[in-house]
């Protein structure tokens, strides 16, 4: 009768653990995978300063009512380092997109393109002086630079035809 007791102990000890770690896995899992950004909502784009820290960046999220749950996208951003990692660009925010996946792709700092559109220049050769001139370029450095672009598209079309 003496190893009795100590078998229901041992059982009891292990139903507690196990209910334990279910429960651990269940909420890692509700907080890594669970859709928690733009939740029934449209893709759209989040644009992160330069010099931006993890606190602009969430404002930002928040001001535009991206995220839904702040303390699971914070606790894993802190697990997986974001905070010191913010990164400056142009993010797409998918349609219920996790936080796992959405703190990997701000932290590596995978991009969404921009596209740039000139309505005001014709040729492909008229293009290096507007950008020169509106950026404040010397004439004898958009000069260099445009002697540099043509060569090498010359270059790229011999190529192309052999």
């Amino acid at each position: 009768m003496a190893s009795r007791p100590s078998f229901d102990w041992k059982i009891g000890l292990f139903i507690t653990i196990a209910f334990l770690l279910i429960t651990f896995t269940f909420y890692f899992y509700q907080v890594t995978q669970t859709p928690n950004l733009q939740v029934d909502k449209p893709d759209t784009y989040v644009y992160i300063p330069t010099g931006a820290t993890y606190a602009t960046v969430m404002d930002s999220l928040k001001a535009r009512q991206i995220i839904q749950d702040e303390l699971s996208f914070s606790f894993l951003a802190k697990l997986l380092k974001y905070q010191e990692r913010v990164r400056p660009g142009r993010y797409r925010i998918s349609q219920d997109m996790g936080n796992l996946r959405a703190i990997r792709m701000l932290r590596a700092g995978l991009q969404e393109p921009v596209k740039v559109t000139f309505n005001n220049v014709r040729l492909k050769e008229d293009l290096p002086p507007r950008i020169c001139r509106n950026g404040g370029q010397t004439g004898l450095r958009h000069r260099d630079d445009y002697d540099h672009v043509s060569a090498q598209h010359l270059r790229s079309v011999l190529e192309h035809l052999g």
